[in-house]
């Protein structure tokens, strides 16, 4: 049956018509008619016209596409112009810290006045709390959230907007900020509109475009509008590795596949087309997507936005072409470019650098800021055949950089480079696969650092991608390699270099400013060269002795035989040292130490000889004056204790041998160190060698005089002497040292003490003789000095006691025996307490507790009293600082101090430390100093006691008014009191003259503005006599004796401080 041919369609209903075909996927509407056997050629015609129409309308989108693709690049550009979203940082409050200028354009107003503007204050009222709640919200919740509210225009109106707000992170200061961004929905409404209309035209062309896009490499899609891809060709399998339906499941695939870095980019791009109409051009982008193998491939992206002919969007089409292949191409030129740059680079810093340590790091830095690496190591082998150790890292974090396993390293020298392509390369080392995927790294070489045949480092390179290391790469990178082996190499060189201008200058400036002659010959002994020094000592100028040979030098003293001797070593070793007499050009004939050394040159033959003297003439008199100062005292020129041993063990040798017998006296001082302590040491100095002198004058040249130390003499008289002739040379010994001395404008008066022993009666040996001799004159001091004895065996227990009571009072300090007692000072007017004073007391082990009157002089003499007195200084600080911490209160605390401390240079700082040490301020320690110990040494005492004083502590006169002190002196002297001496009080009631002298002491110190204090008051009597008089502070037994401290405690628990002391 015939059909009717409807009549022609208008071509804008055939393009609808087609449009309608696309959108609902009718391609094959004519085949289907056909197989339906329905043969209507009006029919057919229509459906043809509507394909013309389907292509036409497919053509017009390709044209569309080669349009944009040509604008890409500007688009590009104007892509970081600035961001097209109203964007906003804020803080908790809504505050706003800073904006882009599309925000001031969408709120009216400039940047400037944007910023620092509440956020809250361009919101409508309804919604300021919309606001704080999206940022508390969004502070809580650590993401991104979004609300709809209203806002307001600086310039006036209202539009509705998306907020949306994402929370930064605390900063430094632990404030939270807020980034927020704000679109305007009316132009979203727009666009949807658009869209719509946009989804209208791709459904209709959608037939043709999937058979075009499924046949094409180019990677298309079309993503709708409601956040899903609606088409994704078949060619995104070969460039992803992930087939279409991958995509369309999950609409966040792609942005996964891109790296990190792309992905944010992307992200910006995609949002610009978003905001941007459909016939705006966008710039192409490159980007990276990363294969499910692991292989990173180049694409070119671009797309635009799908819209409707009214402006509704409809999503947006993109295609993505597979640029892989010409990205490396592109990547490897510019990479052997940064190489290139990298080697000069290099050779800059070869040329300008010259310490190793700055060379290696400015060639790290080089390979990595030129050479496009993302890092660098120099690692560089501390001695030959040592694991290399890291010296240099650039790029990465230098801690715990593995080292190279050695056999790897060692393998380097052959292969030349080990390029690991991969970090999970099984052949790579663990440690190091490890180390770089900690620090992304994906790729690294290893390169040998080669001098000569050896071994001397290994440069790593590191890239963050697998294709780094392509093989034209790899002979650059060796090339730079072996610009690093020379550099390590060059500054070895150098350092060589320099090290032999230096040793050549040092050669030079030794050579020239030796104090040993030096002379030069050639191998026929002619002189080539000679130093200053020669000149000095020989007396000949250099142009003097040029070209001679050195036996015009020759003394005579030397035979020929000494000389044969004399070259016959020099050649036979190379060398000769010894003693040699020459002459000098003035004739004078002189010794001196000369060492001659034969010098080789490069082949190995001799070609100068080296001679270097010193003139020993000096040295010989000094040899002899060590020897006599071995054997002879250099104070008085006596034999000393060595020689006097040595005479002695020969002189009993000899009256062994001869069966007679010797005589030893020993001979002490008596007072010495009272005369050496108060008039100096150089008057004690001179003093002992007056008394050697005179000593010397009475005795026989065959007899020994010794000093042993101090002013301790010992006399050997040799030959048989009897009891009478030995008394009669001890009276006359004693009788020249009674005489006075006149030295440095003072007559000295001295006594001595002598002890006799005689061989063989007193002993057989030399130490007995001494020790019995010793013993003798011990007995002689007992006796009341002056004098002499013979040793007898039952000398008197007195000096045995006395040298037992020394050696035990020696180490009493380190055995803790010393024990300090403490006596109240007190107020006479109401009997408080003042302070105490501090005084020692010896816990002998057999003899019990001693008081200091039967040990301090002892002390004085043996020279240990300084050390007594320092240990009392910090036994009474600490015991002070233990009274604090317990509540007591005692204002101050007395010390005595002795010659010794106030001599010592160390005083200050030894109070310094026993105060800091037990923390105590400077006020409540009080330093008393006899007037004879002032007088003795008075600049340096005053110097002293000037520096105690500025420091704060207090200082007080000892025992006042029994010395001689000048009182013009002592008014310059910082003190703060004046004790009166116990002796004084005694005379209150009995002495009116020692009244008259307490009245005086009292006076002088009210009158230097010092306070008084009373030692030894016994009696109420006595203390009401001070009062009257004006001394208001004393001690004595009166008041309490001195006890140790436990005691005082135990009585201050059960009154404290009752005034009783």
């Amino acid at each position: 049956m015939a059909r009717r041919i409807p009549d022609n369609p208008q071509p804008a209903t055939i393009r609808e018509r087609a449009r309608q075909a696309l959108r609902r996927g009718e391609f094959d509407l004519a085949q289907q008619l056909l197989e339906q056997g329905d043969l209507d050629l009006g029919q057919i015609t229509e459906q043809l016209r509507i394909y013309q129409a389907e292509l036409e309308i497919q053509n017009a989108e390709l044209r569309e596409s080669q349009q944009v693709a040509e604008q890409a690049l500007t688009r590009y550009r104007g892509l970081f112009s600035g961001i097209p979203v109203a964007a906003l940082v804020v803080d908790r409050t809504g505050l706003v810290l800073e904006c882009n200028e599309h925000a001031a354009g969408l709120f009216g107003l400039d940047s400037r006045h944007l910023r620092h503007h509440f956020l809250g204050r361009l919101i409508h009222r309804q919604d300021e709390m919309a606001l704080n709640r999206t940022l508390g919200q969004a502070e809580e919740a650590g993401k991104g959230l979004a609300s709809q509210v209203t806002f307001l225009r600086a310039t006036g109106g209202s539009f509705n907007g998306e907020l949306h707000v994402a929370p930064l992170g605390p900063d430094a200061q632990g404030r939270h900020h807020f980034v927020c961004a704000v679109v305007d929905l009316t132009e979203r409404i727009h666009q949807e509109q658009a869209m719509e209309r946009a989804h209208a035209r791709l459904r209709q062309s959608e037939q043709r475009y999937r058979i075009l896009a499924d046949y094409s490499p180019v990677w298309d899609y079309w993503f709708g509008p409601e956040g899903r891809y609606r088409y994704v060709s078949p060619a995104c399998q070969g460039v992803s590795g992930h087939p279409p339906q991958d995509f369309i499941e999950d609409p966040e695939l792609f942005p996964r596949l891109l790296l990190p870095g792309d992905r944010e980019r992307w992200q910006n791009h995609e949002q610009q087309v978003l905001e941007e109409d459909a016939d705006a051009p966008h710039e192409r982008m490159e980007l990276r997507i990363q294969r499910p193998d692991g292989e990173i491939r180049w694409i070119e992206h671009e797309c635009r936005a799908v819209l409707e002919e009214d402006g509704g969007y409809q999503g947006r089409r993109g295609i993505n072409r597979d640029v892989t292949d010409r990205k490396r191409a592109e990547l490897e030129v510019a990479q052997v470019s940064l190489l290139y740059a990298t080697l000069s680079a290099v050779n800059q810093a070869i040329i300008r650098i010259e310490d190793e340590q700055r060379l290696l790091d400015n060639l790290v830095r080089i390979a990595v800021q030129h050479g496009g690496f993302s890092g660098c190591i120099i690692s560089l082998c501390p001695e030959e055949g040592a694991v290399p150790v890291p010296r240099a890292v650039n790029g990465v974090p230098p801690q715990k950089v593995p080292s190279l396993p050695m056999e790897e390293a060692w393998e380097l020298i052959n292969r030349q480079s080990y390029v690991y392509a991969n970090r999970d390369d099984p052949g790579a080392p663990e440690a190091w696969s490890r180390w770089a995927q900690h620090n992304g790294v994906q790729t690294f070489g290893h390169y040998p650092l080669i001098r000569g045949h050896r071994l001397v480092g290994v440069a790593t390179f590191l890239s963050a991608t697998r294709e780094a290391f392509n093989p034209q790469v790899d002979r650059l990178v060796q090339d730079i390699t072996e610009d690093f082996s020379y550099a390590l190499q060059h500054l070895e060189l150098e350092k060589k270099r320099r090290a032999n201008e230096e040793r050549l200058r040092l050669a030079d400036q030794v050579f020239q400013a030796a104090d040993e002659g030096i002379m030069v010959t050639d191998t026929a002994g002619h002189i080539v060269a000679v130093n200053p020094a020669f000149t000095h000592i020989t007396g000949y100028e250099e142009d003097e002795v040029k070209g001679r040979r050195p036996t015009f030098l020759q003394s005579g003293r030397q035979d020929a035989t000494f000389y044969q001797n004399l070259w016959s070593t020099l050649l036979g070793t190379g060398h000769w040292r010894g003693e040699i007499w020459n002459r000098r050009k003035n004739g004078e004939v002189y010794p001196e130490w000369l060492t001659i050394s034969a010098v080789p040159g490069e082949s190995g033959q001799i070609e100068h000889y080296v001679g270097v003297f010193s003139d020993i003439g000096q040295v010989k008199e000094a040899q002899q004056q060590l020897e006599f100062m071995a054997h002879y005292d250099p104070l008085t020129g006596l034999a000393n204790r060595v020689l006097f041993r040595d005479r002695l063990r020969q002189a009993l040798r000899r009256v062994r041998r001869h069966g007679t017998s010797l005589v030893l006296l020993f001979i002490d001082l008596d007072r010495f160190k009272t005369i050496n302590d108060t008039l100096g040491h150089n008057l004690g100095d001179q003093l002992l060698q007056t008394v050697a002198r005179r000593m010397e004058h009475t005795t026989r040249a065959s007899d020994t005089l010794s000093r042993l130390g101090g002013d301790e003499f010992v006399l050997l008289l040799d030959g048989e002497m009897s009891r009478d002739d030995i008394q009669t040379l001890c009276r006359k010994l004693l009788k020249i040292l009674e005489e006075p001395m006149h030295l440095d404008g003072h007559e000295v008066a001295v006594s001595a003490s002598i002890g006799i022993a005689t061989y063989p009666e007193d002993g057989e040996d030399a130490d007995t003789l001494l020790k019995h001799a010793d013993l003798a004159m011990y007995e002689a001091k007992t006796h009341g000095r002056n004098g002499y004895e013979f040793f007898a065996p039952n000398l008197s227990e007195g000096v045995l006691d006395r040298l037992k009571m020394e050696s035990a009072l020696r180490g009493a300090s380190a055995r803790d025996e010393l024990r300090v007692h403490y006596q109240p000072q007190v107020d006479l007017r109401d009997r408080s307490l003042l302070g105490v004073e501090a005084l020692v007391r010896w816990q002998h082990p057999a003899l019990g507790l001693i008081s200091p009157g039967h040990f301090i002089a002892l002390a004085e003499e043996m020279g240990v009293i300084g050390e007594i007195g320092a240990w009392v200084l910090r036994e009474a600080c600490r015991q002070m600082r233990t009274w604090r911490n317990a509540g007591f209160h005692v204002p101050q605390v007395a010390v005595n101090l002795s010659v010794q401390q106030l001599e010592r240079e160390s005083l200050v700082e030894r109070v310094q430390d026993a105060l800091g040490d037990y923390d105590l301020p400077p006020q409540c320690l009080e330093l008393e100093v006899t007037e004879s110990l002032i007088m003795r040494a008075p600049e340096k005492t005053l110097s002293v006691l000037q520096q105690l004083k500025e420091m704060g502590v207090k200082l007080a006169v000892d025992d006042f008014g029994t010395g001689y002190s000048s009182l013009s002196y002592l008014k310059r002297l910082p003190l703060d009191r004046l004790k009166i001496d116990r002796s004084f009080i005694q005379d209150v009631g009995r002495d009116p003259n020692g009244e008259a002298i307490i009245r005086a002491v009292i006076g002088l110190g009210q009158t230097l503005g010092l306070e008084t204090v009373a030692e030894g008051i016994e009696q109420e009597g006595q203390g009401a006599f001070l009062l009257r008089e004006g001394c208001h502070m004393g001690q004595g037994f009166l008041f309490g004796r001195p006890r140790p401290a436990a005691e005082w405690e135990a009585d201050w628990e059960s009154a404290p401080q009752d005034g009783s002391g």
